[in-house]
């Protein structure tokens, strides 16, 4: 038995066409606090070598800007 989809054909094609889709309203304003503020806990983890890696990836938008990705 499959589950009815929660995205419409669009979407599902958008996702097959580029691998990601944009839903908006899909977490609530309270869930999107909690993640953002795990994102910035995590992304404030200080380097530690053995524990997690950490990636500079330099901004294709704002010269000059780099961001953390950790692994």
């Amino acid at each position: 038995m499959t589950q009815p989809s929660i995205l419409t054909p669009e979407q599902i094609a958008a996702f097959r066409r580029d691998g990601f889709i944009h839903v908006p309203g899909f977490y609530s304003a309270k869930e999107m606090a909690r993640i953002a503020a795990w994102t910035e806990e995590v992304a404030g983890w200080p380097e530690a070598p053995g524990r997690h890696m950490v990636y500079y990836e330099d901004s294709l938008r704002e010269e000059g800007k780099t961001y953390v990705f950790r692994v």
